[in-house]
C-alpha cells in the first residue's frame, strides 16, 4: 500500500486510503444486497460461473457455447483459492453457494483495483494535486451506466478493465516500461488482457500509440531522433501482437472460440453509431458541457460560422447513412427473446428503417461535439486521439452482429481518461444524476432480474 501512496501528501494519503476503502466496502454491501434477491445465474453466468468453478476443481473441459478465452475462469479459480480458508470460518460451501459467493471478485477486489488505478493515472497523466478533482473525476468515470451494475455479476467487463488500466498505467509511467522487468510485467498484463476478452488486443495498441503520442508529443524531429529509443520501448508490444497472431492461426483463423454459428464475423458498420450515442451520455463531462457544445456546433454549422465544420458535418452525413444502409444487422437472441437489455433498442432503432436514418444527423453532430469536448482538454493533440479512438473503436464494433450496450464500456471508459479538466464545474451535480442512474438500473435488476433457463439453453 505504500508504494500506492507514494508521492502523495501524507494527508491526502489519508484521504484516498479512507475513499479507496470506502468505496471498497460500499461495493460490498451493494453486491450483498443484490444477492439476498438475485440467487440465480443471470445469462451467461450460467456459463462463466460454472466454468470458474469446473476450473477451481481441476476440469479444463470447455462449453461449446463459450466465446471467450479461460481468462475470467482462471480468475475465478485464483480468487476461490485464496479465499477458501474463510470458508471454514464462515462455514460456507463454495459447491452450493459459489453463484453469490464468486460475484464478489468483481465487486470487491476487481472493483478496488479498478478505483485505485483511475486515481493513479489520473495523478500521473495531469500531474494534479486537486484531490478533489481528482475524486470527482475518478467516480465519474466509475459510475458510468451499465459499467458500475457490471460489478454484480460475474462478467469480463470489469476483469477485462483491470488489464488494460493497468496497462495504461504502465505505459503512462516511463520509469516503468523503460526497465526490462517493466516490459516482462507489460507483456504478463498483455497476455492477461486478451486472455479475458479477445478484442482487448485492439485496446493495448490502442494504449501503446495514446502513450507515444504522450511522450512524442507527434513532433517528427523528436520522433527521428529517438526513434532507436521507442522501438526499444515498444518491444513489449510486437511481442503480445506476435503471439495474439500464433493464437489466430491456431484457432483456424479465427479470434471467436467455440459457438461461432451464433458470433458470425460481420461488418457491423452501424454499431460504431449506436456508440455515439452512449458515448455521449456517459463521457465524464456535466450534462449541461454537452449540451452548450452540441448547440453551439449545430448553429454554427447551419450559420457557416465555421466553413471547415459544416463541410465535416456534410460528409459525416453522408459517411453515416452508407454506413446505416450497408451495415445494419439485428442477431437472432435479441430478436427472439427480451434477455438481453438492448432489446427495447432493437425494437425501436434497429428494427425501425425511419428512425435509423432519422439519426444520421445526429450522429454526425455527436461525432463533430465529442471531438470538440476532447480538444478542450487534449489542444492539438486531440486530433490524432480521435483518429486513433476512432479505428480502435471500429475494429472492436464492426465485427460484432450481436448489440449489447456492454460493448461499449471499452471504448468511452480509455477516451475518458483523455478528458479530466480540473477547472470544471458542477461534476456534483453529474455525480448525483449517475448516482440516480445506476440506483435505478441496480434496482431494476434486483426486482426483475433476467435469468437463464439452462435446461432449455435460452433467456427468459
Amino acid at each position: 500500500m505504500e508504494s500506492i501512496t507514494k508521492g502523495i501528501p501524507k494527508i491526502e494519503q489519508n484521504i484516498f486510503l479512507i475513499a479507496t476503502t470506502s468505496y471498497i466496502i460500499f461495493n460490498t454491501l451493494i453486491q450483498f444486497w443484490i444477492n439476498k434477491s438475485v440467487e440465480h445465474w443471470e445469462h451467461d453466468e450460467y456459463y462463466h460461473i460454472s466454468h470458474a468453478v469446473q476450473f477451481y476443481n481441476a476440469d479444463y473441459s470447455y462449453n461449446k457455447f463459450i466465446t471467450t478465452p479461460p481468462g475470467l475462469y482462471l480468475l475465478g479459480k485464483l480468487y476461490l483459492h485464496i479465499v477458501r480458508p474463510i470458508n471454514y470460518v464462515l462455514n460456507f460451501e463454495v459447491d452450493e453457494d459459489y453463484h453469490t459467493y464468486i460475484r464478489y471478485l468483481n465487486a470487491s477486489v476487481l472493483g478496488g483495483i479498478n478505483f485505485i488505478l483511475l486515481y493513479k493515472i489520473v495523478e500521473a497523466k495531469y500531474q494534479e494535486k486537486n484531490i478533489y478533482a481528482i475524486f470527482t473525476f475518478v467516480l465519474s468515470v466509475i459510475f458510468i451506466p451499465i459499467y458500475y451494475p457490471m460489478h454484480v455479476v460475474f462478467y469480463t467487463e470489469i476483469g477485462s478493465m483491470s488489464y488494460l488500466l493497468l496497462t495504461y498505467y504502465l505505459v503512462l509511467v516511463r520509469k516503468v516500461n523503460q526497465r526490462k522487468l517493466g516490459k516482462l510485467l507489460l507483456i504478463l498484463v498483455g497476455i492477461c488482457a486478451f486472455g479475458q476478452r479477445q478484442t482487448n488486443i485492439i485496446w493495448i495498441n490502442y494504449i501503446a500509440i495514446i502513450g507515444f503520442i504522450n511522450n512524442y508529443e507527434m513532433q517528427f524531429k523528436s520522433i527521428l531522433s529517438n526513434l532507436v529509443k521507442i522501438i526499444s520501448e515498444n518491444l513489449w508490444l510486437a511481442v503480445i501482437d506476435l503471439m495474439f497472431i500464433y493464437f489466430y492461426i491456431w484457432n483456424g483463423n479465427s479470434i471467436v472460440i467455440g459457438d461461432r454459428d451464433s458470433h458470425p464475423l460481420v461488418l457491423h458498420y452501424a454499431q460504431l453509431l449506436y456508440s455515439l450515442l452512449f458515448l455521449i451520455v456517459c463521457i465524464p463531462v456535466p450534462f449541461h458541457t454537452k449540451v452548450f457544445q452540441i448547440v453551439e456546433d449545430i448553429f454554427q454549422i447551419i450559420k457557416l460560422r465555421r466553413p471547415f465544420k459544416t463541410l465535416a458535418f456534410l460528409i459525416l452525413n453522408g459517411i453515416a447513412y452508407l454506413m446505416v444502409l450497408n451495415g445494419t444487422f439485428t442477431h437472432k437472441f435479441i430478436e427472439s427473446n427480451r434477455g438481453h437489455y438492448s432489446f427495447e433498442f432493437n425494437k425501436i432503432v434497429i428494427k425501425n428503417e425511419q428512425v435509423q436514418f432519422a439519426l444520421v444527423p445526429l450522429y454526425s453532430i455527436l461525432t463533430i461535439s465529442l471531438y470538440e469536448i476532447l480538444a478542450q482538454t487534449q489542444g492539438p493533440k486531440a486530433k490524432y486521439i480521435s483518429a486513433i479512438f476512432l479505428v480502435a473503436s471500429a475494429m472492436t464494433l464492426f465485427p460484432c452482429q450481436l448489440f449489447e450496450l456492454r460493448y461499449f464500456l471499452h471504448p468511452v471508459f480509455l477516451v475518458s481518461l483523455e478528458m479530466f479538466n480540473p477547472r470544471r464545474t458542477k461534476m456534483e451535480v453529474w455525480l448525483g444524476a449517475l448516482a440516480y442512474m445506476n440506483f435505478y438500473l441496480l434496482h431494476e435488476y434486483r426486482d426483475h432480474p433476467f435469468w437463464f433457463h439452462h435446461e432449455h439453453h435460452y433467456f427468459l
